[in-house]
């Protein structure tokens, strides 16, 4: 890892840990998570990033020279399911994309309060769907997101790849 990524990780650990206190609302949260968005490092000249529509969900793209059509990763971002966005991931988003050989897609799912549960699930399931669509194999897709651990019936509401994995699991959706 650079120097410049290890100090832009630790810098947002400490400024996020300090926007999560309880005393602070949803939209200052959001407000402060704007401005982090702005300090992430862009990525290296030969990453290509776009902004496209993954089934109807706004997604950030994210490819390297060496991503393989077959091989894709649908990244679901932190916050709760209350604030952030693909944009805050650029400094990871693009180091899976060159280490997996694959191709990235972050959406953009709806927030609550304004969605409630589970509209980001929707959105996430939409996503997927989107992906096999667009010619995606599903034992070649991936579903990835920050502290992912094996998920439980109760993490729906707090694990966006656990929600995500729960739900496929529970249906025909992931060969559909």
């Amino acid at each position: 890892m650079s120097l410049q990524a290890e100090l832009v990780r630790l810098w947002l650990r400490w400024a996020m840990k300090r926007s999560n206190h309880p005393n602070v609302t949803i939209p200052e949260r959001r407000r402060r998570m704007a401005r982090f968005e702005r300090r992430v490092p862009r990525p290296p000249g030969w990453i290509e990033m776009s902004e496209r529509p993954l089934g109807g969900i706004p997604a950030l793209r994210v490819r390297s020279l060496a991503s393989q059509p077959v091989r894709q990763i649908l990244f679901l971002h932190g916050g709760g399911y209350v604030t952030g966005g693909p944009a805050l991931y650029r400094h990871i988003l693009w180091r899976f994309a060159a280490g997996a050989e694959a191709s990235v897609a972050a959406i953009d799912y709806r927030l609550a309060p304004e969605h409630p549960f589970p509209a980001a699930l929707d959105d996430a399931v939409a996503a997927w769907r989107g992906l096999l669509a667009e010619g995606a194999d599903p034992r070649r897709c991936a579903a990835a997101a920050p502290r992912t651990a094996w998920p439980t019936r109760s993490d729906r509401r707090e694990d966006e790849a656990a929600a995500l994995l729960l739900e496929l699991m529970d249906g025909t959706l992931a060969t559909a």
